[in-house]
């Protein structure tokens, strides 16, 4: 038995298919440029470094860059908690690798300020996505 295919109709199912497949990879494409991107992006962290583990002088700031963080819905520092303390070590060599990374200045308010193994000090630790590390004793 031949069978008869009917070749005009051969070239508009792959005309089909390549257009299916095209719709599939633009939208793939489009949503996670647009999740991993623009909707996701999370601004820098500005530190205020202070010297002598936070009781020292205020020496500048340090930009700390922070990453979306799926599982938590919120944005982290990128280099983990201690990344403010290590940002400010390494932009500023009066801290002699004993500076702390502060949310704010410390003119009579307590900010977060987190150290170099990422402990967060400060009335500003509770219920923020950053730095929720906290340590049992408060230094400030």
């Amino acid at each position: 038995m031949i069978q008869i295919y009917n070749i005009s109709k051969i070239p508009r199912r792959r005309n089909v298919m390549k257009l299916t497949v095209l719709v599939v990879l633009f939208m793939t494409v489009s949503i996670l440029g647009f999740a991993g991107s623009g909707y996701a992006d999370c601004s820098n962290f500005t530190a205020y470094c202070y010297a002598n583990a936070g009781n020292g002088s205020y020496l500048g700031n340090a930009s700390c860059p922070c990453c979306y963080k799926w599982y938590d819905l919120s944005c982290e520092f990128c280099g983990g908690d201690a990344s403010p303390a290590n940002h400010c070590n390494g932009d500023y060599s009066a801290c002699q690798g004993n500076c702390w990374g502060c949310s704010t200045k410390l003119d009579g308010y307590q900010p977060a300020c987190w150290d170099n193994n990422g402990n967060c000090y400060g009335a500003g630790c509770s219920g923020s996505s950053i730095g929720r590390k906290k340590s049992s004793d408060s230094k400030r």
